[in-house]
């Protein structure tokens, strides 16, 4: 009786260090999935935020006034402008 007794004890301590295991084991995944969530929400913060400066910098009116703003740049007047007609004739032949 003693015999089971004790085999009985043994069999529930490992149960229980088994089951301290396991619950540390879930708790260390559930604070690493947390991790995992917040460094998804500010990598999707920080992706829309570029999606956002690339819509800013794609917009004509943005470009135009950088050119004139930081190049000077502006617009060629009608006089100004020279035309060019290419003739597919002008080859000289070999």
């Amino acid at each position: 009786m003693i015999r089971l007794s004790l085999l009985l004890l043994v069999v529930l301590m490992i149960s229980a260090l088994g089951l301290v295991n396991s619950r540390y084991e879930a708790r260390w995944a559930q604070i690493e999935l947390e991790r995992a969530r917040q460094e998804e929400r500010r990598l999707d913060v920080a992706w829309r935020q570029l999606q956002l400066e690339m819509t800013q910098h794609a917009q004509h009116a943005r470009i135009d006034a950088q050119a004139r703003a930081v190049l000077g740049m502006t617009p060629v007047p009608p006089e100004r402008l020279v035309h060019w007609r290419v003739n597919d004739n002008s080859r000289a032949d070999p």
